[in-house]
């Protein structure tokens, strides 16, 4: 995982997406997201656990020890994935 600090009005580019912080407060950070019309951008709490590890790991793309770890990192169980 990439841990990067970034103050208000600062970006990131991940791929084709540009994530901006649009604002800080005590308890949120708003964020804003550029990226194509093809890119979906989903917030992870609304995607079933396989639809995430799909979105996060893809297939072919990450070991089955390193999509675990995936699951791990974004809070899923064995007992909720499949992998």
């Amino acid at each position: 995982m990439l841990v990067l600090t970034r103050r208000s009005g600062e970006s990131v580019r991940a791929g084709r997406v540009v994530v901006r912080v649009l604002q800080i407060s005590p308890n949120r950070v708003r964020l804003g997201f550029m990226a194509p019309g093809e890119v979906n951008i989903v917030r992870l709490e609304l995607l079933t656990a396989d639809e995430t590890l799909k979105s996060a790991a893809g297939p072919g793309r990450w070991s089955p020890a390193q999509r675990a770890a995936i699951a791990a990192a974004i809070g899923l169980g064995a007992r909720e994935v499949a992998l």
